[in-house]
């Protein structure tokens, strides 16, 4: 129990201390098929957001990805992945371990929100440019329903 009022405390702070960014919900396939309502999300650094540019996100740091969703019905066990978009392609970060529990309070019930909160590691080798990101909640098991899917940009950099 202390750990998981532990990580609801951090995500509230993350969810404070970061901007809004600008995002899309997805709109393909079982992907645009959400049963959520997703309130805002955010991402820590991101200064950028207040002018609606993309973060600006260095290579070997940390960045926390955050948002709060309220599921219209109860998901099972709940996979989590935060990816690049190249394409029709998901390429998952490979760190970011799929048991969303780690990322929030579970279990999850219906009409009541929720906060989603991960730290991504930014690895050195990464390359530089400009990513679509999709982060992405569904069920692990059965039929996979969908239960939060947003896009959203950053701008890789090498450090200053």
């Amino acid at each position: 129990m202390k750990t998981v009022l532990f990580w609801v405390l951090v995500g509230s702070v993350a969810l404070v201390a970061a901007e809004v960014i600008e995002n899309t919900a997805c709109d393909r396939g079982r992907d645009a098929n959400i049963l959520s309502d997703l309130s805002e999300i955010t991402v820590d650094p991101c200064p950028e957001a207040e002018n609606g540019e993309p973060c600006k996100l260095y290579k070997g740091s940390n960045a926390t990805v955050s948002f709060k969703f309220t599921p219209n019905t109860t998901p099972t066990r709940m996979k989590s992945t935060i990816s690049w978009v190249k394409g029709n392609t998901d390429l998952t970060f490979r760190a970011m371990r799929p048991d969303a529990c780690l990322y929030m309070e579970c279990p999850v019930k219906p009409n009541e929100e929720n906060i989603f909160s991960a730290t991504l590691n930014l690895g050195t080798q990464l390359p530089t440019g400009l990513y679509p990101l999709k982060v992405k909640l569904q069920e692990l098991r059965g039929r996979k329903r969908v239960f939060a899917c947003q896009l959203f940009r950053i701008r890789l950099t090498d450090p200053e």
